[in-house]
């Protein structure tokens, strides 16, 4: 009779224990899922720039990326409203406007080094795909506000 109970209790413990393996697993797979994941593009600049006028490039940017005929028209290009369940167009912008950033930085180049400007989005790992689009869809805007040609994407 004592075997019987005890041969119970260890089955009982295993499976428990199992279960917990389980849980502990799920638990941190939908963590992973939910970690920033910012997206960016580096544009180098001139190394010469003093950082002021480097600054000023940045904020620039930044206030024209962030007017609403550009996030409006991103909205609609890839149907964010609709992606992120929000219940109005503006609502959407308001949101699309708190991911994107410009700041200064450094990029790599086979010279070493390069001062940068870095245009993003902030994302979390579980919606990458959308952020990518979102960037590539930034970037059409950031080349007509600074003049360049970007090579087509696919």
């Amino acid at each position: 009779m004592q075997k019987k109970h005890m041969k119970l209790w260890l089955t009982l413990g295993a499976i428990f224990s199992l279960l917990c393996v389980a849980g502990a697993y799920m638990g941190y797979k939908i963590y992973k899922q939910n970690l920033p994941h910012p997206i960016w593009v580096p544009l180098e600049i001139k190394a010469d720039l003093p950082l002021e006028a480097q600054d000023q490039m940045v904020r620039d940017l930044k206030e024209n990326l962030v007017k609403e005929p550009v996030l409006s028209a991103i909205v609609k290009d890839l149907n964010l409203q609709q992606a992120w369940s929000k219940s109005s167009e503006a609502e959407a912008q308001q949101y699309l406007k708190q991911l994107i950033y410009v700041k200064r930085g450094k990029m790599d180049t086979p010279m070493g080094k390069a001062p940068s400007v870095h245009v993003g989005v902030q994302g979390k790992e579980k919606n990458r795909d959308l952020t990518q689009k979102i960037l590539l869809r930034l970037m059409k805007d950031v080349a007509v506000i600074l003049g360049i040609d970007l090579p087509d994407s696919r």
